[in-house]
């Protein structure tokens, strides 16, 4: 009964993760077939359920929501939350092929070392600790959709 409750516990913590992180149907069965060569958790033993884990924490999933006195600092934060807002128009726009919190990551890892001297920020809320980095990635996202759309335009005759 014990060894069903740790599975259970982690099949709860990964679909929580999936929702937490944003991840659509197709890039979450890949992630888990990259990870294990399973496309489902039913399919995993519990060692690859923790590597799963393991692997959406080191990804930005938190398993742990802070209490309600521990406020993270809000200030720089609205600069993710429109990098975020372009990133979803961008890919409803279809400029970018994947819509998802971690491929908006990985976008803002490779940026933000062009800026900082080779070194990327690893998750969105580390720009939140350099807000003139932040303002400076967010600026090459906004420029990029620019260019898209223009481009797009000038496809369509518009």
């Amino acid at each position: 009964m014990h060894k069903r409750d740790n599975r259970k516990a982690a099949l709860a913590q990964i679909h929580i993760a999936k929702k937490q992180l944003g991840l659509d149907e197709d890039t979450y069965r890949q992630m888990l077939k990259n990870l294990t060569g399973k496309s489902s958790c039913s399919d995993m033993v519990i060692g690859e359920l923790y590597q799963v884990i393991r692997h959406l924490e080191n990804v930005g999933f938190k398993k742990h929501r802070p209490r309600r006195n521990q406020y993270s600092p809000r200030s720089t934060g609205k600069i993710i939350d429109v990098m975020r807002a372009v990133w979803i128009q961008m890919h409803q726009a279809g400029i970018v092929r994947d819509g998802s919190e971690i491929a908006l990551t990985h976008w803002a890892k490779r940026a933000s070392s062009q800026r900082n001297g080779g070194v990327g920020v690893e998750s969105l809320e580390w720009l939140e600790r350099d807000t003139r980095l932040a303002s400076q990635v967010l600026e090459d996202l906004k420029q990029w959709r620019k260019r898209a759309l223009k481009q797009q335009e000038a496809q369509h005759g518009n």
